[in-house]
């Protein structure tokens, strides 16, 4: 699916406006008591430079206020074959001894041409798992606002606003709290977003930024054609290339169902599971190695299991090569390595800490305060914090060998930003931790620029476009994985919005058995097996035929999506989807029929053929096999048949 004309000069012309008219640059916010929208005279141009590559323009101004203590930098992208802009604003004391006067509101404020809008997107991860919501703008506002700390928990800052027959996605790039508004005023759309707070001065050297603020560009009112063009803006703009590819899908093995996820694993059972898979011709190309493979303070027994997190010292008595060896094993098997981290949060006593080089002021409080989470935050806006944290990591992951770092955030957070806030610095911790944050994730790409980072916070909870720029999420959730008919539904939205995403296929019901309808609700681009390999009599050979079929669809995963059922996540009804190449003519399908459901039968149509061509449609377990055309698939369709809590697996190829 690729942009129109319109839509390129649509994106080009509103980004050149922002760009070469700064007094009305689409920001609002109040410095020194004066109210602003833009940079007017009382800012001076320092410099301005351009960039000009293949896919995109980027901008970067610098500006400095009449006070000569604030200076501004506004760094502007243009993706213009994919109809798309975007930008974020950084404040900053450029003084060496005074404190600037307090900036506060700061928001991105703009309008969309449009009467009768709609605003379009889901929740996030926990509690409404990615519900879809479409909803008519009037005169009330509609709100979204993260204001826990974690972005996509709950809330999700990605919108589609449909605005007078075109349309035009909306992002709001934070890694902490976001807010965003819409609403309509007579032919137009007013939108407002970004930080959820800020209320501060700087002092001399410090600076605060705004989220990135994207926008992608479309015309037209069909909602399939306009998802296909995100997921393309998505992964050709933002994704990480590994290697100087797109990250491709990846099929992963694990023991944690069975070894308390690390807590009892081992070099030598680690390596005895990665056999098992390889001996049965599964072709793993990542080992998933998650929580409790380190130790406490010193090197301590850990007291309350995995959560007992601070040390990042691996556990010599169970790894003493470091992990090195399974990292070996598994290269020499053509399988790369993963491992986990929460490094934000210290759950062991920061007294016991000190042995490992902590500092106590390096902690900014205690998150989750009462719960079997609880811990202390550790500010990664402190350069001595970070610095210690990042080298702590880094060995790790260098002794190991590791080829993907895992990290997990399992807290809220914005309690902890507020209480450690000064007076008249509401919203300065929390910005200079995420900044932190970022930084520290770019330092890990800057020595290993070929490793991938897995986003993980309680499952989806930190899914924000700034850490999908730098991550993949391969945990979308940590909601029951044994809850099929809601694992499909996630997908149903999360195909759209997050392209690549991962799952853990196996659950706690199906260890030790090949579960054909609870496998295939879990294809996506990382599909991650957790069988019991010690289980004497598992059938490996039906776990091959169902990585065969897995390896036979991931390659379309990247392709155009198309929604086959209306989204719901209940047990009483069909669910589907499509996947299709619009320059390889070719794609598959799903179909699920829920344990409850009463209907035996489901029509569905097809969608992105050659209305002229011929296809052939088969079924992965030969229930069907014909050639039809391209305009009757798409007009009458296909009749599913199938048992309760059943499912099917199509191919459409075509007929050379």
């Amino acid at each position: 699916m690729k942009n129109n004309i319109a839509d390129i000069a649509r994106a080009r012309n509103q980004y050149n406006d922002y760009i070469n008219n700064l007094k009305s640059f689409p920001l609002k916010y109040t410095y020194n008591n004066k109210s602003f929208y833009g940079f007017d005279d009382d800012f001076r141009l320092v410099k301005e430079e351009k960039e000009v590559s293949d896919d995109k323009d980027v901008t970067r101004i610098s500006l400095i206020y009449k006070d000569e203590l604030l200076g501004v930098e506004i760094v502007a992208t243009l993706y213009e074959q994919y109809g798309a802009y975007e930008w974020t604003v950084y404040f900053k004391n450029v003084s060496d001894n005074d404190n600037t006067g307090i900036i506060s509101n700061v928001l991105t404020e703009t309008s969309f041409q449009g009467k009768s809008s709609t605003i379009k997107g889901i929740d996030g991860d926990s509690i409404l798992l990615y519900t879809p919501y479409s909803v008519k703008l009037g005169d009330e506002p509609f709100v979204k606002q993260c204001i826990y700390g974690r972005p996509t928990h709950q809330v999700f800052p990605y919108f589609n606003l449909e605005h007078g027959g075109n349309g035009t996605f909306i992002v709001i790039g934070w890694s902490g709290r976001w807010k965003g508004m819409f609403q309509q005023k007579a032919t137009e759309v007013l939108f407002e977003g970004g930080l959820y707070k800020i209320n501060t001065y700087l002092k001399p050297g410090e600076e605060i930024r705004t989220p990135l603020m994207s926008f992608v560009c479309y015309s037209g009112d069909n909602e399939y054609d306009a998802m296909n063009l995100w997921r393309k803006w998505f992964f050709d703009c933002n994704i990480r290339k590994i290697k100087g590819k797109t990250f491709e899908p990846q099929l992963c093995g694990a023991t944690s169902w069975i070894y308390g996820e690390m807590t009892k694993a081992t070099d030598d059972n680690q390596i005895a599971a990665i056999r098992s898979y390889v001996d049965n011709s599964i072709p793993l190309t990542y080992w998933w190695m998650d929580a409790g493979w380190y130790t406490g303070p010193g090197g301590s027994e850990l007291e309350h299991g995995w959560p007992d997190t601070g040390s990042w010292t691996v556990d010599r008595a169970r790894f003493p090569s470091g992990m090195k060896a399974i990292s070996d094993y598994a290269h020499q098997n053509n399988i790369n390595t993963m491992l986990w981290f929460e490094p934000e949060v210290i759950r062991v006593p920061l007294e016991q800490m000190k042995v490992e080089g902590l500092k106590e002021e390096w902690c900014l409080g205690r998150a989750f305060v009462g719960t079997w989470l609880e811990g202390s935050l550790l500010d990664l806006g402190n350069d001595d914090a970070r610095t210690w944290l990042l080298n702590k990591v880094l060995h790790v992951l260098e002794e190991g060998n590791i080829d993907l770092y895992r990290q997990d955030f399992n807290v809220d957070p914005a309690s902890v930003w507020d209480e450690a806030d000064e007076p008249m610095r509401e919203g300065y911790i929390e910005n200079r931790y995420i900044q932190g944050y970022l930084q520290y994730w770019d330092s890990i790409i800057s020595r290993f620029p070929d490793m991938m980072i897995d986003s993980c916070a309680s499952g989806g909870g930190r899914n924000d476009l700034e850490s999908m720029r730098r991550s993949v999420p391969l945990h979308k959730t940590d909601y029951d994985y044994g809850n099929y008919e809601i694992k499909q539904a996630m997908h149903m939205s999360l195909f759209n919005w997050l392209p690549y995403f991962g799952v853990i296929a196996v659950d706690g019901k199906t260890l030790q058995t090949v579960d054909k309808y609870a496998l295939r609700s879990a294809y996506c681009s990382w599909y991650a097996l957790h069988y019991d390999v010690n289980y004497e009599n598992l059938d490996w050979k039906a776990v091959s035929e169902i990585v065969c079929e897995w390896n036979k669809i991931k390659d379309y995963l990247n392709e155009d999506y198309y929604p086959l059922t209306q989204w719901n996540n209940t047990d009483t009804q069909w669910r589907g989807w499509q996947f299709f190449s619009p320059d390889r003519q070719s794609g598959y399908g799903q179909m699920f029929r829920s344990p409850n459901c009463t209907s035996e039968n489901y029509t569905a149509v097809l969608y992105g053929l050659d209305e002229n061509v011929d296809y052939h449609i088969y079924d992965s377990d030969n229930r069907f096999d014909f050639v039809a055309p391209g305009h009757e698939l798409m007009k009458n369709g296909i009749t599913f048949e199938l048992s309760e809590r059943d499912s099917s697996v199509f191919f459409i190829e075509k007929i050379l």
